[in-house]
């Protein structure tokens, strides 16, 4: 083996082309840029959804369009949804999982109030039905059936 390897050494060494340099070794094609699209995707959609409970929480009239939207699909729940806190760092999490909840009321008020659409184009859109199976998706929601 140790004569296979110096062999080895010898025609590479020997050949016309010139080693590579470390740079262009660490440029082999890695799946980094795949990494970060997805990353800005979770990014995005967490953005979409806080856009989403923030209209429904800004003004006591959305907030009782919002209440029709669950009362029209039969959502039983006796919370409602709750905002992101920058400063926290588990109130993400807490406000994905209260909209999961009521993703079918979200999907009502996305189809029947135009203002509400209107307002949500100004941050990529309103979640669409991807958002939702993408956050339903992520492990800590996956006990949490739409």
């Amino acid at each position: 083996m140790i004569g296979e390897n110096s062999d080895d050494l010898m025609r590479m060494s020997s050949s016309d082309e010139s080693p590579k340099e470390p740079e262009e070794v660490m440029k082999a094609p890695t799946n980094a840029k795949n990494k970060r699209k997805g990353k800005k995707t979770v990014e995005a959609i967490s953005e979409r959804v806080c856009a989403a409970v923030k209209y429904v929480r800004s003004s006591p009239a959305r907030l009782q369009k919002f209440k029709a939207c669950v009362e029209e699909r039969k959502i039983n729940s006796k919370s409602l949804v709750c905002l992101d806190i920058e400063t926290r760092w588990n109130s993400t999490f807490s406000m994905l999982k209260s909209a999961l909840v009521f993703t079918k009321a979200f999907k009502i008020l996305k189809t029947k109030y135009l203002p509400y659409t209107k307002e949500l184009r100004k941050v990529g859109g309103a979640p669409d039905d991807e958002d939702w199976d993408k956050i339903a998706s992520f492990p800590p929601f996956s006990s949490y059936l739409l």
